[in-house]
């Protein structure tokens, strides 16, 4: 009989040890996930049909509102190279990347942001403790480095190597705030945007990288709470940003259909200020508008193709290129807009 107590007694050890046992294996020899698309072809019938009924309704215009949307799409729609330029000409002080936590993001932004664009405080979707995790792991030497599935390592190398300098700050929700808000008005946002004002710096250059809804300009979210709590001249200063794979949200194929069709935008590509975009756009594609360009500032679309590739969703899809008349246009813009 005592011998069973003890043995009864002692499971919740045992399932604890276990357990632990578990996660440090996980965290010492984790192994990078499988990549989700392994160079299949994504087949979204639906974008094809918004984005060909956007095109039919663009070949109807009349030639000037066809120069006004291509103006437009001209005006905004930019290289990364040049768009990072815009960047550090406007000297922003707070930037919020909004990303679908996966490698292909991780791998996109280490390579032509982060190794690119100084920045002096990166915040990331990490409580403390587990962000020094991570920085040992990164200081081992150690390839693949986990955060929420994907690897941060890239990420953290690339920053350290365009400024050694950098500050790096897990600004996740403690336990100890997730306790008290249980017992009084709050939410995780707020507590993110409090521990985001611990680390700021006047004058630096901040980087918070974190799911994407976090860094949406609306009611309950990270990026406007900081937006609300901001003095003037650092409102002034703020640019909310998501980064997108030309597979990972239905509704942006759709405009990449359109794009591909009209000849613009055929490798990586920025819309940097979504604001400036053609009313007309914002009408034929309105769910990426509701979701998406009315949520954020700036719009960053990596690709599988090589910059200069040619279309690839119309492409794929045994579509015609675009007409004499639509390529004579985009040429005539491309030649009066900078």
């Amino acid at each position: 009989m005592i011998r069973l107590i003890l043995i009864v007694l002692a499971w919740p050890l045992v399932v604890v040890v276990l357990v632990s046992g578990y996660q440090w294996h996980q965290a010492v020899f984790s192994e990078p996930p499988e990549a989700r698309l392994t160079g299949a072809l994504v087949d979204y019938p639906r974008a094809r049909r918004v984005g060909r009924e956007a095109l039919d309704q663009f070949v109807r215009l009349a030639p000037a509102e066809q120069e006004a949307v291509l103006v437009s799409l001209a005006r905004t729609v930019v290289s990364p190279e040049r768009w990072l330029r815009q960047l550090r000409q406007a000297d922003y002080a707070i930037l919020c990347i909004g990303e679908i936590h996966e490698p292909d993001t991780r791998a996109f932004l280490a390579k032509h942001f982060f190794d690119r664009y100084r920045v002096e405080r990166l915040l990331l979707e990490a409580r403390p403790e587990e962000l020094r995790r991570i920085e040992r792991r990164v200081a081992e030497g150690q390839e693949y480095t986990p955060l929420l599935d994907a690897d941060i390592g890239a990420i953290i190398r690339s920053a350290r190597l365009t400024n050694p300098d950098v500050r790096i700050h897990g600004i996740e929700e403690t336990g100890e705030q997730f306790r008290t808000r249980q017992s009084a008005e709050g939410s995780r946002d707020r507590s993110l945007a409090r521990n985001f004002w611990r680390n700021f710096r006047p004058g630096a250059t901040h980087v918070v990288l974190y799911g994407a809804l976090h860094c949406a300009d609306e009611h309950g979210w990270l990026y406007r709470y900081l937006r609300q709590q901001a003095s003037d001249r650092e409102a002034v200063a703020m640019r909310n940003i998501q980064v997108l794979g030309e597979y990972q949200f239905e509704p942006l194929a759709a405009l990449l259909y359109f794009l591909d069709h009209i000849g613009i935008a055929p490798g990586h590509f920025v819309i940097a200020d979504t604001g400036r975009l053609h009313p007309l756009l914002r009408e034929w594609f309105a769910l990426l508008d509701q979701q998406v360009l009315s949520r954020y500032d700036t719009l960053v679309v990596f690709r599988d193709a090589p910059t200069g590739s040619g279309g690839r969703i119309a492409d794929r899809d045994g579509e015609k290129p675009a007409t004499a008349a639509t390529r004579s246009a985009v040429h005539r813009v491309r030649q009066v807009v900078p």
